[in-house]
């Protein structure tokens, strides 16, 4: 059973609406509010990166479920021929962030979906930073690969945005292929 927060704005909306007496409205928002959705973890999961991603660990936990992350922390916020997505200090950042999570999840049951859109948004960076992008995606999908619980699913973007074997490709840079359950 995947887990639905009972802090999320939905869930909170709908308590509000029922406590009112606003059923009519309620129950639309109880359509969205019982359905579980994915957390989104990322540079806005600051400060207390760890109460925050352990309060939803243990708030699954609690109720027996398992909680469905997004991790999206090496995100493009540009594209042109000279975006670096911040250099190398931004990479070492964002591969101490992926250990921190690492740590933070343990040995917790969760899912992950893996940085959605960065493969997509590749050829949005320099030329001369690209190979760096494929080595900081794959050092994340090998650091929370590793944990012992988590399923991981990338995220390679949509039929109608690129074709399936250039994604494909994409995959291979990243070194999915050789991911546990992976073969492309």
């Amino acid at each position: 059973t995947f887990w639905v927060d009972k802090e999320s704005p939905s869930w909170l909306e709908w308590q509000q609406l029922q406590r009112t007496g606003q059923t009519e409205k309620a129950d639309l928002i109880w359509k969205i509010a019982r359905e579980p959705k994915a957390l989104w973890l990322g540079r806005g999961t600051q400060p207390n990166f760890n109460v925050k991603v352990n309060r939803l660990i243990d708030g699954a936990r609690a109720e027996g479920a398992v909680p469905i992350f997004t991790v999206l922390r090496a995100q493009s916020t540009s594209c042109n021929a000279t975006y670096d997505g911040g250099g190398p200090a931004e990479d070492a950042r964002t591969r101490a962030w992926y250990d921190d999570l690492a740590r933070a999840i343990g040995d917790a049951t969760v899912v992950i979906a893996f940085e959605p859109d960065s493969l997509g948004t590749i050829d949005c960076h320099a030329k001369s930073r690209r190979d760096d992008r494929y080595r900081l995606l794959r050092y994340g999908v090998d650091v929370l690969s590793k944990l012992p619980n988590a399923v991981i699913y990338i995220e390679a973007g949509a039929s109608d945005w690129e074709p399936a074997w250039r994604m494909a490709r994409k995959l291979r840079k990243v070194g999915i292929s050789k991911v546990r359950g992976f073969m492309l």
